[in-house]
């Protein structure tokens, strides 16, 4: 006998995180996102400039307003909010680690990142994590501020934001097979061939999202 509660439409608030904002279209499966959760809020990074960021407190760092201008659309099922982010991290957490390291990774294919594996490790540690840390602390706020509850869900979106926590975390695909990421190596700066698998930013993102609930789209 089936569960007549099992299709019953979601009933509380959604808020999605992503660093890509609504105006992306189908880039990076965010207007699926969208039409799949029918979403509350839609909350996503503002870049600064660095020197306004090294003057701004705390507080400041950490707060979401409603997004402005032609890129940032308001719609009348969702609000889009921004929280501001440093320039300076933008290419570590994106380009460096995202697109040349996670994305081919997660897709069972060899990163196509130049760089060696101490340059990546570094814009890991010192570039993605600090990113999202940021997202952290703000969409930690957030939820405090509108008293979000179990009740309701929290969507991290995309590759760019695999270590920030969420009541609900959802990836593309499931990290490929074990023996790809053995035999798939980044060159040291000794000349040593490193798997993937061995490599410490890899196992950071394993620990972090060892006690998320997965879920594909």
């Amino acid at each position: 006998m089936s569960d007549s509660n099992s299709h019953k439409p979601f009933a509380g608030n959604t808020l999605i995180y992503s660093n890509r904002p609504p105006s992306a279209g189908s880039s990076g499966g965010a207007q699926m996102v969208i039409e799949a959760t029918n979403p509350t809020w839609w909350v996503g990074p503002e870049s600064v400039d660095n020197r306004l960021w090294n003057v701004m407190d705390e507080q400041e760092r950490q707060t979401i307003t409603v997004a402005q201008g032609p890129n940032n659309p308001q719609t009348n099922d969702y609000q889009v909010l921004t929280f501001p982010a440093p320039k300076a991290l933008e290419d570590a957490q994106y380009k460096t680690i995202s697109n040349e390291v996670l994305w081919p990774i997660a897709h069972s294919m060899k990163p196509n990142a130049k760089e060696s594996l101490e340059q990546i490790e570094d814009a890991y540690f010192n570039g993605y994590l600090p990113y999202n840390e940021l997202a952290n602390n703000a969409l930690r706020t957030f939820t405090e501020e509108k008293g979000l509850t179990a009740n309701d869900r929290v969507w991290v979106h995309d590759y760019q934001c695999d270590n920030v926590p969420g009541m609900i975390y959802s990836r593309h695909i499931p990290w490929p097979s074990l023996e790809f990421l053995e035999e798939t190596t980044f060159k040291s700066e000794t000349g040593k061939d490193v798997p993937v698998i061995e490599t410490s930013f890899f196992r950071d993102l394993i620990e972090l999202g060892g006690n998320r609930a997965l879920s594909t789209f």
